[in-house]
């Protein structure tokens, strides 16, 4: 997005008016469990009206993005309460702070695509750059800011396309030396994107740190690491998106293990065995996986990582043993026990130099 300085002033008061509704919506949440009568989602809708009279600011902004409000507020609340559900070590829900609040949610109304113009109802028009055609019903339109950038993202009701049918199934194993290895021998590399640019990022953590709070020089080093941190996010989805696609569009069934990362990285104290984990991204790779197979009629199975090196045939593990006793064995084996695991054996075994008698 490309807004004039008057939406550009208009984007920034909204954003702050949804802060200060957020931030307020939270306080009185946090009020009424206190008293014993806590409130409920349909609640704090019902109580934006009295808000706009002690916050006229609220009327500047479209009504539609005030009501996403209390939408992010409480999904908010239910993350935590499940993460804490799953055993997490979780605290309470926090206030935004100045520049914590990113999002501004046009729902189904408030906005209209005139080619390269978005119109925003209350913000006016944006000269936008449209990546790809809109195709489908448009449905509702996030304006994102990341650091000094906005971002339209567009959500459409589109017609699921399915990918030709075929029969190929395949395992993949995940790891920290190869990102993925797969049973029909493929090893691609882990690209280590924050590892490579580990150096710069605390050069530019320090400087942060060295300029005055409050000082121009300071947010002009903020911007420079936020940019690099945007690099390495950005560097590091298009890897997985490229990978994720190419597994979608060749194979019909995808057989994956079913990952507790979070769990790996509470494990243990290593800092860098958990920098590692976070920068490889496992969990996002699935994620992708995952739409992206639902979305063109594939199948995705997660399977049960406990065990899974046991699950090996002992003959498959001599063979392995008689062809090294490097990192790609373990995968293949961890692959094999993937593989086994499904009810198509067979296709797991078909692409390999492994006989199938053994």
């Amino acid at each position: 997005m490309y807004p004039d300085r008057n939406a550009e002033v208009k984007l920034a008061e909204a954003l702050e008016t949804c802060r200060w509704l957020y931030n307020r919506l939270l306080e009185e949440i946090r009020k009424a469990k206190e008293s014993g009568t806590p409130l409920r989602m349909y609640d704090c809708h019902n109580m934006i009206p009295s808000l706009k009279v002690e916050n006229p600011s609220l009327g500047n902004v479209y009504s539609k993005a005030l009501q996403m409000v209390p939408q992010t507020l409480w999904a908010n609340i239910r993350g935590l309460a499940q993460l804490k559900k799953n055993g997490r070590r979780v605290g309470r829900i926090r206030f935004k702070g100045a520049g914590w609040y990113k999002t501004l949610n046009y729902n189904q109304s408030g906005f209209s695509f005139n080619g390269n113009i978005l119109h925003l109802s209350k913000i006016g028009d944006i000269k936008v750059k449209v990546h790809r055609p809109l195709q489908g019903k448009v449905k509702g339109v996030v304006i994102k800011r990341e650091d000094k950038k906005r971002y339209a993202i567009v959500q459409m009701d589109m017609e699921i396309r399915l990918l030709p049918k075929n029969d190929r199934v395949v395992g993949i194993d995940v790891g920290l030396k190869s990102f993925a290895v797969d049973t029909d021998g493929r090893e691609f590399e882990n690209p280590r994107y924050l590892g490579k640019t580990l150096d710069r990022i605390k050069m530019a953590q320090r400087n942060v740190s060295r300029k005055k709070k409050g000082s121009n020089n300071r947010e002009k080093a903020r911007v420079r690491l936020a940019k690099l941190h945007l690099k390495v996010n950005n560097q590091r989805s298009d890897f997985l998106h490229k990978l994720s696609r190419f597994y979608v569009n060749t194979y019909a069934t995808i057989c994956v293990e079913d990952l507790d990362v979070k769990g790996l990285t509470e494990k243990g104290h290593s800092r860098g065995l958990h920098r590692s984990i976070h920068d490889a991204a496992w969990a996002r790779f699935v994620a992708m996986l995952d739409y992206k197979a639902v979305s063109a009629g594939r199948r995705l199975v997660e399977v049960d990582a406990r065990r899974t090196h046991n699950a090996v045939p002992d003959a498959a593990k001599q063979y392995l043993k008689r062809l090294g006793t490097g990192f790609t064995t373990v995968h293949f084996a961890v692959s094999w026990s993937i593989g086994m695991r499904t009810p198509r054996t067979t296709y797991f075994l078909q692409g390999w130099d492994i006989p199938q008698s053994l």
